[in-house]
């Protein structure tokens, strides 16, 4: 099962974007700057980028965007926010890395007359414009109740087993999906639960599965917190013979 939120956001971007800009594009031959920030890469978030660049020629070269990858690295946004501070854009929008570290450079923004707008993750103020993005509390829980679907119709005798990675929780989704997941798992005495945190890289993902199944049982479900996870994770237990007895779950 594929779980997914983000397919809604392009448009609602864009239309977030396009209406702060009409309050302020009736200046004659002025030129606006739009600030993309993203945490990390991968093809959504192209699509996304994709979406947001397409906006701009809507107003006949009125609007610049001008986009920015962090790669996973929480220093490297901060300095890139920091940046477009410093160029003073009209509009900035953020895809937070760290649901904490990146916050101040937020509220800098918002302390310079900037706009904010976070999508897709959230961060740890309050001090931002606008947010775009799924709940994904509600995915964590969607995914925890298929799960438990999945389990109870085994015909072993014994518990079932749930194993859940986990991305990287210093990112809101990471948070959000495990304590979902948490929420429908707690008490629930019909399955032997456990979750292990990684950082959304590919690389972890397949060490941390590759170890697990060297030193237990292979679960009945695994519930990773990404496809791409999903899909490593599943490699992972292939190339140890044992992904055709496991349920992968992805969003």
């Amino acid at each position: 099962m594929r779980a997914s939120s983000h397919h809604q956001l392009l448009p609602a971007i864009c239309a977030v974007l396009l209406c702060a800009l009409s309050v302020s594009c009736g200046k004659e031959n002025a030129r606006y700057r739009i600030g993309i920030s993203q945490c990390v890469g991968g093809a959504w978030r192209e699509k996304v980028n994709m979406e947001m660049l397409s906006a701009q020629h809507l107003y006949n070269n009125n609007v610049e965007v001008e986009i920015k990858n962090a790669d996973n690295i929480t220093s490297r946004q901060t300095a890139q926010i920091d940046s477009f501070i410093r160029a003073r854009v009209d509009i900035l929008v953020v895809a937070p890395n760290d649901y904490k570290s990146v916050a101040p450079a937020i509220v800098r923004a918002r302390k310079h007359g900037i706009p904010v707008v976070l999508f897709d993750r959230r961060a740890d103020t309050r001090d931002f414009t606008a947010y775009i993005g799924g709940d994904n509390v509600a995915a964590g829980r969607t995914m925890a109740s298929y799960a438990l679907s999945l389990v109870s119709g085994s015909s072993n005798a014994r518990r079932g087993t749930i194993l859940e990675l986990t991305g990287g929780k210093v990112s809101s989704p990471a948070r959000d999906r495990h304590q979902g997941f948490m929420q429908v798992m707690r008490g629930n005495r019909q399955v032997d639960y456990r979750y292990i945190d990684t950082d959304w890289s590919n690389e972890q993902t397949y060490r941390t599965m590759t170890n697990y199944l060297k030193s237990h049982p292979a679960p009945d479900v695994v519930f990773c917190h990404s496809d791409l996870a999903a899909l490593t994770a599943r490699k992972a237990a292939a190339d140890l013979g044992l992904a055709g007895n496991i349920r992968f779950l992805g969003i």
